[in-house]
């Protein structure tokens, strides 16, 4: 199985990243939108380019000092228009810091409004059927749809994986 998650960073301490290191947690997806302050708070409100900066590095020292191969970091963002014109410093910036730097196209969605009136999309997930989405409260579904209002499928409970030795199987 391969376990990995998706996080802004702002709140991966140094210790977190020990504990999901030990876990056995194979690849993070960090989102990130540009390489500056002034980008990314503006697109993430709330957050600090500073301490994400401060995390990321946190998350490979812990991965270096715990002579981890995993997880395999990944930065990566939508490709709004002010990534598109930045590409190649995005990728030059974070590659010094990830594993793997990466884009997704960016989609335009409907409203909620739409959303409630039953409007179909004309996305699935890429890997349907081989993912499943977990939430906060254990809740999780298949990768169908990657918003809790939006899923086609019932959700339910999961129990907790069972641990052997540092690993979850």
């Amino acid at each position: 199985m391969d376990v990995y998650f998706n996080t802004n960073a702002n709140l991966l301490t140094p210790e977190k990243s020990a504990e999901f290191i030990r876990a056995g947690l194979d690849r993070i997806s960090i989102s990130v939108e540009g390489v500056s302050a002034d980008l990314y708070e503006r697109c993430r409100k709330g957050a600090s380019f500073d301490r994400l900066l401060r995390n990321i590095e946190g998350l490979i020292n812990e991965r270096e000092r715990l002579g981890a191969g995993n997880p395999k970091i990944r930065i990566q963002s939508v490709l709004i228009p002010e990534v598109r014109e930045m590409l190649d410093e995005y990728k030059e910036f974070w590659g010094q810091y990830a594993d793997e730097v990466a884009v997704l196209d960016y989609k335009e969605e409907a409203d909620g409004e739409a959303r409630r009136r039953g409007v179909e999309f004309d996305w699935a997930c890429p890997q349907l059927w081989q993912r499943m989405v977990v939430w906060f409260d254990a809740r999780s579904c298949p990768a169908t749809r990657m918003t809790a209002e939006s899923s086609l499928w019932a959700t339910r409970r999961i129990p907790p994986l069972p641990r052997h030795g540092n690993r979850m199987h």
